[in-house]
């Protein structure tokens, strides 16, 4: 084997890639032997070729529970956690029987729970190897754990012993490492180790994560913004979506690559933002300019009304960002003129066909029965709210002027209108000595004639 000076270690590799370390010190010499699983990794990039191995370490010194822990994490990782059959099988056969006691391995009772120290894990039922009626807690200090290696009755099986024994221990150095999985949770295994992924990513060491496929193109009235932790369109990567002024977003605002390589949501649409159609009146014209679509954002539409008629309201409206129109809906509101009156002496007469003496109505004037019409006998009001011609005058006819007093006697007219016209009338009387040939009174009738032609006064005879 060789000789070794004080505080040195040696190795030597066996055959059967058995690594002998002896550990001697002043007070006791130790001989581990380390058995190396090796597994050759699967890189084959000659950068990144090695070797990969989880190697047990026994040392048959007798060492109490808590001193063989601290010799295991002292020179080791720490007391051996045994994860499967396979692996008790493999100890069982290849480690030496101690000559006294068995060894100890990495379980310990905590809170009343048989525990793995490495991992502070309860031992689950199924993970469990116990000897026939153990653990049998006999006795003080039973808490930790101790396996038969090469006994003839329970091999390999597990007992609760006293921590404060002495017994050999089973120590394990581990070839995981913060860089054996990139992306996971690296597992021991015999001779070699295996990555358990987290979501999302893939590959032999977790260095590959999952691919979504790419984004589709950016919605149309919109822009999108994408966010890649690693290389594009893989787990975790995320892609948010805008639309422009005037678009409304049609499906999710974020998408985001998840561990199955799908998006969570299909890209959105952005659709243009419309308008309620407009509702005009008949007698209003509108033309409109429809960029996205009728009645939709950035539309603009211009109003006018029709002859006779004036608009009121704005005279162009633009559909909004909001959906709503800049403004209400113009109106076309008919022309007016003016009122008109009867005239005096006469009456109006007026044909409306939109609303009263507004356009294209028309007034007729008529003369009541002794009057004469003096001007236009109709007039129209225009498209300018202007009448075509000032109402006429409705004058009073007039009779030839009554002559002179008969001879002999006196007249008195009354004139209600004006001199000799429709309605005067006139009243004769004879001096005394004088009668009456004719009619008493006479009036201007409306055919501008009196009706009696006037009366003369003629002498009486007188006898003596």
């Amino acid at each position: 084997m060789g000789l070794l000076n004080a505080q040195s270690t040696k190795t030597y590799v066996c055959e059967k890639m058995h690594s002998w370390i002896f550990h001697q010190h002043s007070s006791m010499v130790t001989v581990a032997l380390g058995i190396t699983f090796i597994a050759i990794s699967n890189d084959l990039l000659p950068s990144r070729m090695g070797v990969q191995a989880w190697t047990y370490n026994y040392t048959t010194d007798p060492l109490d529970w808590d001193s063989a822990r601290l010799y295991c994490k002292k020179h080791f990782t720490d007391m051996v956690a045994i994860q499967n059959k396979d692996e008790i099988a493999y100890l069982n056969k290849t480690l030496p029987k101690p000559d006294k006691g068995y060894y100890w391995i990495g379980i310990r009772k905590r809170q009343e729970k048989w525990t793995w120290v490495g991992t502070n894990k309860v031992l689950t039922p199924e993970a469990e190897n116990w000897a026939m009626g153990e653990p049998n807690d006999l006795g003080d200090g039973q808490d930790c754990v101790e396996i038969y290696i090469k006994r003839h009755k329970d091999t390999a099986k597990w007992n609760d012993e006293n921590c404060k024994n002495k017994k050999g221990t089973i120590c394990y150095t581990a070839s995981c490492s913060k860089k054996s999985c990139q992306n996971g949770t690296c597992v021991e295994t015999i001779g070699d180790f295996k990555c358990r992924c987290y979501l999302g990513f893939e590959g032999p060491r977790c260095e590959r994560a999952v691919e979504c496929p790419a984004v589709s193109d950016v919605p149309s009235g919109g822009s999108m913004n994408c966010s890649h932790p690693i290389p594009p369109h893989r787990c975790n990567s995320t892609c948010e979506f805008r639309c422009d002024e005037g678009f409304l977003l049609q499906g999710a605002q974020r998408t985001e690559c998840d561990a199955t390589g799908q998006w969570t949501h299909p890209a959105p649409n952005c659709t243009v933002v419309t308008c309620d159609p407009l509702l005009v009146p008949s007698e209003v014209h509108f033309t409109c300019e429809n960029p996205l679509g009728p009645s939709s954002y950035n539309s603009t539409c211009n109003f006018s009304c029709k002859a006779g008629h004036t608009l009121k309201g704005p005279a162009n409206l633009t559909c909004l960002a909001s959906g709503a129109w800049s403004a209400a809906a113009p109106v076309c509101e008919v022309v007016r003129c003016g009122q008109l009156n009867d005239p005096l002496n006469g009456k109006l007469r007026c044909q409306d066909p939109l609303e009263k003496f507004s356009y294209n109505s028309t007034c007729w004037s008529e003369c009541n029965s002794g009057f004469i019409l003096k001007g236009s006998s109709s007039t129209h009001c225009s498209t300018r709210g202007r009448w075509s011609h000032a109402l006429p005058v409705c004058q009073a006819v007039e009779c030839p002027a009554v002559s002179d007093a008969p001879s002999g006697g006196r007249m008195n007219c009354s004139h209600p209108i004006s001199p000799n016209s429709f309605n005067s009338t006139c009243e004769f009387r004879c001096d005394e000595g004088f009668l009456l040939q004719g009619a008493q009174s006479t009036e201007c009738d409306a055919t501008g004639q009196w009706t009696h032609p006037a009366p003369n006064c003629t002498g009486t005879d007188t006898e003596w």
